[in-house]
């Protein structure tokens, strides 16, 4: 029992699978990220079940094998474990080049999206490193805790403004993202 419910599987694991790295859901669709196959199948709830198509354009077949994380809101953002951000809209790779950075990303762990920023946590810098939806730099926040850090999302205060949420363990911090 999950959840005091019966366990339901609503997506078995399919022998088209090879490497499950990641999994995003948007407007109602999961997204899973296949490392093994360079693919990330679309899973579109039909009648009760979901049914499966490729995402990406015929004739894309990047290298996922270094994927840790990635994020949907309309477009895909993956995040490969060196802190490269690749950004694909419409099943096609949009040119997303990370740069300002002065130290370098050297354990990318989480990446989330919203309409301003690209956030990408960096565990082994013990921070989160925040560009512009262009990829240029704009800011980090910092905290020895970071390192201890395994995701992050940003979602809205009431009465305007962000906050980020950070899981770490069993816990969750966050930082307001209003006062930066």
């Amino acid at each position: 029992k999950v959840g005091g419910e019966e366990e339901k599987i609503i997506i078995p694991a399919e022998e088209a699978w090879d490497d499950i790295g990641a999994m995003g859901v948007f407007a109602g669709n999961v997204y899973m990220l296949d490392r093994g196959l360079g693919e990330i199948w679309k899973y579109v709830p039909a009648g009760g079940e979901y049914s499966r198509r490729r995402w990406l354009a015929p004739g894309v077949a990047p290298d996922f094998s270094q994927v840790v994380d990635i994020m949907i809101d309309g477009d895909i953002w993956v995040l490969n474990r060196t802190g490269e951000v690749r950004k694909y809209s419409l099943g096609v790779p949009k040119g997303v080049e990370l740069s300002g950075l002065i130290t370098e990303i050297t354990q990318a762990q989480s990446v989330f999206a919203t309409p301003e920023r690209i956030w990408v946590l960096d565990r082994g810098g013990k921070r989160v490193v925040g560009f512009d939806r262009e990829g240029v730099y704009q800011e980090q926040l910092e905290w020895e805790g970071m390192g201890l850090v395994g995701d992050i999302v940003v979602v809205a205060k009431e009465g305007g403004g962000e906050v980020m949420l950070l899981l770490s363990g069993e816990k969750i911090f966050s930082i307001d993202l209003s006062s930066n």
